[in-house]
């Protein structure tokens, strides 16, 4: 006799919920870091020193993005995986030289002035590309 349980759906803890209203606003991000793993390993890090990337966050899904003199405007959204446990945050805005440039990463409150996204990229025959960005309140 087989046993079936429902799938466990988690829930986010209190005080940890992220919604557009709770990043609301102007933000810099303060550090970038590319990560590459082999094998389930870390194999290289390289920290990126010189950006200077601003967003401004709405309250309706839009968002307003700066680096340099190239500005642009764009859509995100925020919603939480209950089979995962975790938040994910989606982008698309006219990036640089005006290409599309949109992902998908995991979110992270590190507190209300504070947040961290984790942009993964999966290859089923090479390594994993991660691009780690940590946000500040402008």
């Amino acid at each position: 006799m087989h046993l079936f349980l429902p799938a466990v759906k988690k829930t986010p803890l209190p005080g940890t919920e992220i919604t557009a209203k709770t990043i609301a606003g102007k933000w810099t991000v303060s550090s970038i870091t590319y990560q590459t793993y082999k094998d389930g390993k870390l194999y290289r890090e390289d920290p990126l020193e010189a950006y200077a990337y601003d967003f401004e966050f709405k309250g309706d899904g839009t968002v307003g993005y700066t680096e340099g003199d190239v500005t642009s405007t764009g859509q995100y959204t925020i919603k939480y995986d209950a089979a995962k446990g975790k938040y994910v945050y989606w982008v698309g805005i006219q990036g640089r030289n005006g290409y599309p440039d949109e992902g998908t990463a995991e979110i992270k409150m590190i507190n209300k002035d504070s947040f961290a996204l984790r942009f993964e990229t999966a290859s089923v025959t090479g390594p994993i590309s991660v691009v780690l960005e940590n946000m500040v309140r402008k």
